[in-house]
C-alpha cells in the first residue's frame, strides 16, 4: 500500500534557499539604513511581475504621517525596486514584502 501522507515531508527542503536568505539579509540592511523612514510603518508591498519589462509595486502603508509613507516609497521604494530587480535575474522574486516593527521581510512562501 502506498501511503501518500508524507509525501509532502519528503518533497519539503529542510534547508533555507540560499537566495532568498541572501535577499532578507539586503531587506534588514536596508531596513536598518532607512530606520528614521522605516520605523512606525506597518503595511504590505506587492509586486507584479507580469510585464518583464518593468516593474511595479503597489504600497499599502499606515504610518505616523503621510509624509513618512511618501518618503518611504521615494527613498527606500527605489532602493527595493533595484534589490527586487537584481535578485530577479537568478529567482523569482517574493511577490509580497511585509513591513512592520522596523523590518522589511519577505512574506512566507
Amino acid at each position: 500500500m502506498n501511503d501518500l501522507s508524507n509525501s509532502t515531508s519528503v518533497l519539503a527542503c529542510p534547508y533555507p534557499n540560499p537566495a532568498r536568505l541572501w535577499l532578507q539579509s539586503r531587506l534588514d540592511a536596508l531596513a536598518n539604513q532607512f530606520n528614521h523612514v522605516v520605523n512606525g510603518l506597518e503595511g504590505i508591498i506587492t509586486y507584479d511581475f507580469t510585464d518583464p519589462e518593468s516593474l511595479y509595486a503597489e504600497y499599502q502603508l499606515s504610518g505616523y504621517s503621510a509624509r513618512q509613507i511618501e518618503c518611504f516609497q521615494r527613498e527606500v521604494g527605489y532602493y527595493l525596486h533595484q534589490l527586487i530587480e537584481s535578485y530577479r535575474i537568478a529567482e523569482l522574486p517574493p511577490r509580497i514584502l511585509y513591513v512592520k516593527d522596523g523590518r522589511i521581510s519577505i512574506a512566507a512562501s
